[in-house]
């Protein structure tokens, strides 16, 4: 595609940001230069909202954020939204998968992006998934949009309990209640996102700038509303920073920051629900001065601006053929990560230490752990599931399990070297030889499988089990095996059997996979094998990330590797030195046979 070059630069008119774009360098000097990709049927104006939107990383952000150096003048940027589309959804890949590491890392476990436009703007359980409407992408506000999927993120990182939260003030049937008690959660989880992640600050902020609606008031950055209402003035000030213009907003804000302070309080563990109670001292305060209405709770000023402020940020319908094409573009992705990271296995196993160099496996409590009994009940609809998959499994751990010959020459006992008959003539003695065989898959296997609530009803998971189970059956000599599951608690089901219990565990709980990271030490330790090897599957994130960090380096100073395979899961921080991702199951079965002889192929070496 050909490219054309623009100047692009920014000015303060009345409080207002001007964007500039020129086809020659502006006197001044200043300006960004950028290339903007253009078609055969590009017209003016979209070539000059693509050069604007090439050019925003570099153009300053003009918005206040508490926790991070904010720049002078304190003014507002709300450009004003082109009328079409910047970018095609095949144009916006690059930023989203640029985005989702980013996210993960915010997050601080495994997450999952869905591309929706049933949300105004982005949402998110609090767990691992983020609904994320990709409009402003599509519109050109690049870091905008990143900054909304890294919002989202800060919430699965800081708030798990949020989802809860604003429920219990849901069923108190005050609006105005969860408007604030939502508004209180964002300041919070952007503070503390550009706080312990600054290099993304910009991103929040850009987001920030670009959200609230409205005519604005020079040198303030709030709407003009905010002088005539009490509650949008809160909602402006809490959320974007600005200045209150009311003696009261004043006040409720330091009952805000007050709370927050004290939820952030690592000596007050288990008090999230304090910004419950300080958004209704927030709004006993406010409704003082702006008392809801009591004849129709619909002419709520209050709950009119935060609706209209949904609707004016409402994204562009996204549609099916978007969501496939990014699904499409992940799973790409994904494969192509996977083949670089499976080269990468040999290089892993030959760094880990020959014999343990750690005083454990890590500092992790295990909970309880329970003996498994074969259950064939439930495992013979599974084994019906998986049976096509067996058979390819099994040839290939037989075919990896030959032994290789190796001859030693020149001994003085063993039999006759034919090819040494020289040294027989000439009177020496050294002409025997001797044959064995050296066994080059010497490996220990300990598979472990995420039984968490997050799995439900599906038996994904426990096919999972149950093929690599039935392809373990009678190893060949030099080859062990063992199966765990985990929730809250974890399940020993010992070697690969006839109907193994892994088929059995019912799904429940949360997700303790370093107490399974541990278990799975403890199993492997006792094995003489060459190789260690943990495979861990599962579908979400783990209650405590740092521990299951801290477990695997623990297993790795003992000379154990540990691989997690991540199912419907998007990016994770790396916690594992090997991970895999797939976008399903059907994606993972698809290409087991290939992982399968990868994994044992570095095994041998």
């Amino acid at each position: 595609m050909k490219t054309t070059t623009r100047y692009v630069t920014s000015r303060l008119e009345s409080g207002i940001e001007v964007v500039s774009v020129s086809l020659t360098p502006f006197k001044s000097g200043e300006g960004v230069r950028v290339d903007v990709p253009i078609g055969p049927d590009t017209n003016p104006d979209k070539i000059r909202n693509r050069a604007i939107a090439l050019a925003q990383p570099l153009l300053p952000v003009r918005t206040r954020l508490e926790g991070t150096k904010a720049p002078s003048p304190l003014k507002p940027l709300t450009p004003k939204p082109p009328d079409e589309l910047v970018f095609s959804p095949e144009e916006i890949m690059p930023y989203l998968l640029e985005l989702l590491p980013m996210m993960a890392a915010v997050a601080g476990k495994p997450i999952r992006l869905e591309l929706t436009s049933e949300v105004p703007t982005a949402s998110t359980d609090c767990k691992a998934i983020v609904n994320f409407n990709p409009e402003p992408f599509l519109m050109g506000r690049v870091q905008s949009g990143q900054g909304r999927g890294l919002h989202e993120a800060s919430h699965i990182a800081y708030s798990p309990e949020g989802v809860e939260l604003l429920t219990q003030a849901q069923e108190d049937g005050q609006e105005r209640l969860v408007y604030i008690l939502n508004l209180m959660m964002d300041r919070r989880d952007d503070d503390l996102n550009c706080r312990y992640h600054r290099g993304y600050a910009r991103m929040v902020r850009r987001r920030l700038a670009d959200l609230m609606p409205g005519p604005l008031e020079s040198g303030n950055g709030a709407s003009s509303e905010a002088r005539t209402s009490v509650y949008i003035d809160f909602a402006y000030a809490c959320k974007k920073h600005t200045r209150p213009r009311h003696r009261v907003v004043w006040r409720v804000m330091k009952i805000v920051k007050r709370a927050i302070k004290r939820v952030n309080d690592p000596k007050r563990p288990h008090n999230y629900g304090r910004l419950l109670t300080a958004s209704k001292e927030v709004k006993k305060l406010l409704d003082l001065f702006e008392p809801e209405p009591l004849m129709d709770p619909r002419l709520d000023r209050f709950v009119l601006f935060m609706s209209a402020l949904n609707r004016a940020i409402r994204g562009k319908q996204v549609s099916g053929a978007v969501r496939t094409a990014f699904r499409a573009a992940l799973s790409r992705w994904h494969t192509a990560n996977r083949k670089r990271t499976l080269q990468g296995v040999t290089r892993a196993f030959n760094g880990l230490p020959t014999r343990a160099t750690g005083s454990g496996f890590g500092t992790t409590q295990v909970g309880r752990v329970y003996k498994v009994t074969p259950n064939p009940a439930a495992y013979a609809p599974s084994l019906a599931r998986v049976r096509q998959w067996v058979a390819p499994l099994r040839r290939i751990l037989f075919e990896l399990a030959l032994p290789e010959a190796r001859v030693e020459r020149g001994l003085d006992e063993g039999e006759l070297d034919f090819d040494a008959l020289s040294v027989l003539v000439t009177g020496g003695r050294n002409c025997m030889k001797r044959e064995d065989e050296e066994l080059k898959l010497d490996v220990a296997m300990c598979f472990v499988n995420d039984v968490s609530s997050s799995r439900g009803a599906d038996t994904h998971g426990t096919d999972l089990g149950v093929a690599f189970n039935e392809a373990l059956l009678h190893p060949p000599q030099g080859v062990e095996s063992h199966f765990l599951a985990f929730h809250d608690d974890v399940f020993d089901c010992g070697a690969a059997c006839p109907n193994n219990g892994i088929a059995g565990v019912q799904a429940a709980g949360s997700t303790n996979e370093a107490s399974a990271l541990r278990e799975a030490g403890r199993v492997l330790a006792k094995s003489g094998r060459r190789r260690k090897l943990v495979f861990v599957a599962c579908d979400g994130g783990p209650n405590d990330p740092r521990a299951v960090e801290r477990e695997c380096r623990g297993l790795m100073a003992a000379g154990i590797l540990p691989v997690r395979l991540l199912i419907g899961v998007d990016a994770a921080p790396r916690s594992y030195p090997i991970e895999l991702f797939f976008s399903d199951y059907a994606e993972l079965f698809r290409d087991l046979h290939s992982l399968f002889r990868s994994l044992l192929a570095a095994a041998r070496s």
